[in-house]
């Protein structure tokens, strides 16, 4: 329309949609429509432009707004603009670091609406299929939580359906298959049901009936009567809401804010110095250090005190690792996440414990990326890393479009977990370290291997290849006898094949020898040079057959 706004042509537009499909006649209505999803929806349009959503995902929006996402696809209108919407909030759905204020968020969400909806928690006539205790809802929730957990870090549990996102977690080892079994069979069992009721009197209502009403959904459903009904719903109902009840921790005891009756917790916890330790909790308290200053952060602390109290003072060195702990969250932007980890997790506090009481290294890692710790939440951290080619294809499972830096970001991540786990098998005394040592060798080679061939290829690009010819890359020392510790550097040599005297095809072509010489500084500095996704690995290229003095690379012949 002439002088109409863009955005208020948008909202016209919508609305009339919403009207065409939900407006009754008389041959009925297309579909119901529910437009409360969107961006504070009682202040908001119903029609808003793209990059205002993007940027309130990405700064405000709620924990249950990341649960709704999971379901999310472009459906109609303009497909790849909304394919590039929820490109653009992926990020926010799938988060590498684990949130699990977003779960507690999510299992108070559940909490409400049980409390809301009282009148339909108890199992009988009435019953809410959907809200009740044992119903649909929770079984979306149970799956969701997990997906949330666990998918920023394993994609192939990203389903947007129920079922099929039950199903995958079991697969990947994330639940247990007979919880998924139970809340598979229990969801079909309690949608069918709920589709049997609305379709009496083409309502939309989520309650089972009561009297005669009840009756004929049972015949609808072929048994008997409702009695039948009611017994073939029970057990699904009674399953449903034990594993969703399971996910709540018990309610654990908070640390006095008393001076004297916190120490003399601290001592009966098992400190030895019960002062000093006091002293140290106080300290944090008092929010002198930038992490715990957010009323946020304070209740997190005060939530994971009664699990992370017992698990430093029974570690090995429990003064020690409480004050590596101290330096810790001195240097961390933010400790919310790491507390409610802690706090949802209780075995990984006391790993945590040992790996500041014996390994500073470790614990310093820790405070560069405290999301390495999330990859502990599970037994298989302690598993055998996997053979190389597997380890290549993890460190290649990068984003579509990821250019060359965000590439050795990927990789930098991925060795980071895994030398991080391994190093935390040795200090758990989980694995041989003779296996572990393996392990750190075999990481070292995919990296190298990933990183040869993105470095090669990116340098390409500008250069060509030189016909003919190829980089070789030996390894020496710990690396070449495949067996490194966590502080290794690598000991590497650089080659090339052909003839030295031919010439890169490409648009700025060079020289062989320059060509090898400029291709293993890059690839070098892709191996060695920290990138905010931290460092990767020492290189010593001073085994080379012409000393430290001569060139990087030098044909294989000479």
């Amino acid at each position: 329309r002439a002088r109409e706004e863009p955005e208020q042509a948008a909202v016209r537009v919508g609305k009339r949609v919403v009207e065409l499909l939900q407006a009754r006649d008389g041959d009925g209505y297309v579909l119901r429509v529910d437009l409360r999803l969107r961006p504070s929806p009682e202040i908001t349009p119903i029609v808003l432009p793209v990059d205002a959503a993007i940027g309130y995902y990405e700064a405000q929006a709620l924990p249950w707004e990341r649960a709704a996402f999971i379901r999310a696809r472009a459906a109609a209108g303009d497909i790849a603009l909304g394919q590039r919407f929820l490109d653009a909030v992926r990020p926010f759905v799938w988060r590498r670091a684990l949130d699990f204020g977003a779960i507690g968020e999510i299992r108070g969400i559940s909490r409400r609406i049980r409390d809301h909806h009282a009148q339909g928690q108890m199992f009988g006539p009435g019953y809410d299929l959907k809200r009740g205790r044992g119903g649909i809802r929770e079984s979306e929730f149970f799956a969701q939580i997990h997906q949330l957990i666990h998918g920023g870090r394993d994609p192939s549990v990203r389903a947007p359906a129920t079922r099929e996102a039950l199903a995958r977690l079991a697969a990947a080892g994330w639940i247990d298959p007979g919880d998924a079994a139970t809340l598979i069979d229990g969801y079909a069992m309690l949608r069918t049901i709920e589709h049997r009721v609305q379709m009496i009197d083409d309502r939309q209502t989520h309650a089972l009936p009561t009297g005669d009403a009840l009756e004929r959904v049972a015949k609808l459903h072929g048994v008997e009567d409702a009695a039948a009904l009611l017994a073939l719903l029970a057990p699904h109902v009674a399953g449903i809401g034990r594993i969703y009840d399971a996910l709540d921790d018990d309610v654990r005891p908070v640390f006095s804010a008393d001076p004297v009756t916190l120490e003399a917790d601290l001592a009966r916890a098992g400190f030895v110095d019960a002062t000093a330790a006091r002293q140290r909790v106080e300290t944090w308290r008092r929010a002198v250090y930038p992490a715990l200053r957010s009323p946020a952060a304070q209740a997190a602390l005060e939530a994971v005190l009664p699990t992370l109290v017992p698990a430093l003072a029974s570690a090995p060195h429990p003064q020690a690792a409480l004050l590596r702990l101290d330096a810790l969250l001195e240097r961390l932007p933010s400790a919310i996440n790491i507390f409610r980890l802690l706090e949802a997790r209780p075995g990984l506090a006391t790993l945590l414990a040992t790996i500041l009481s014996h390994a500073p290294t470790l614990a310093d890692e820790l405070g560069r990326r405290p999301d390495l710790l999330d990859g502990l939440i599970d037994a298989s951290a302690f598993d055998p890393v996997g053979d190389i080619d597997s380890l290549m294809t993890t460190m290649r499972m990068h984003e579509a479009g990821f250019d060359y830096q965000q590439r050795l970001d990927h990789v930098r991540r991925v060795v980071g977990e895994r030398r991080f786990a391994l190093g935390a098998q040795i200090v758990a005394g989980a694995a041989d370290p003779l296996d572990v040592a393996a392990g750190y060798a075999r990481v070292a080679e995919a990296a190298i291997g990933v990183l040869a061939d993105a470095t090669v290829a990116e340098f390409a690009r500008a250069h060509g290849v030189v016909p003919g010819s190829e980089l070789v890359i030996l390894a020496l020392g710990r690396m070449g006898g495949a067996m490194l510790t966590h502080a290794s550097d690598l000991d590497l040599i650089y080659l090339f094949t052909g003839d030295f005297t031919a010439e890169s095809d490409g648009a700025k072509p060079l020289g062989a020898t320059l060509y090898y010489n400029r291709l293993a500084q890059r690839l070098t500095a892709a191996l060695s040079v920290a990138t905010p996704a931290g460092p990767l690995y020492q290189i010593d290229t001073r085994l080379r057959p012409s000393g430290g003095q001569g060139p990087l690379v030098v044909t294989l012949d000479s």
